[in-house]
């Protein structure tokens, strides 16, 4: 099964949806936008997926620290994106590591959210 992963980011005083995917990634003005312009770079031969969407509060999958690099990077490369070029690669690294955290974090939200629903 495929997951898509939804997390709203802030780059100035505007939301961006970014929808996530097993490396691969999307942006639109809206939660659905991000979905609809991820939905066309994945390959035809997906059967199943599951969509999630983070609402960004700190637990204990995702600390707050996390999620707030997390916001500082993905604003510094759509900074870095909009002058023509791309963050430094320890920080991209940093960046896709963080987002990597943030999926498995939403997958282990998914298990404890179905365990709660079986008792």
């Amino acid at each position: 099964m495929t997951t898509i992963q939804i997390i709203k980011e802030r780059q100035g005083e505007q939301a961006v949806y970014r929808a996530i995917s097993d490396g691969w990634h999307a942006a639109g003005a809206t939660a659905g936008a991000a979905l609809d312009a991820l939905e066309a770079l994945l390959p035809d031969d997906l059967q199943a997926t599951a969509i999630l969407i983070q609402r960004f509060t700190p637990d204990t999958f995702f600390a707050e620290a996390e999620q707030a690099r997390l916001q500082e990077l993905s604003e510094q490369l759509a900074v870095a994106r909009a002058e023509g070029h791309e963050l430094a690669p320890a920080e991209m690294s940093e960046l896709e590591d963080l987002i990597n955290a943030e999926l498995h974090a939403t997958s282990l939200r998914a298990e404890a959210l179905h365990a709660g629903m079986r008792e």
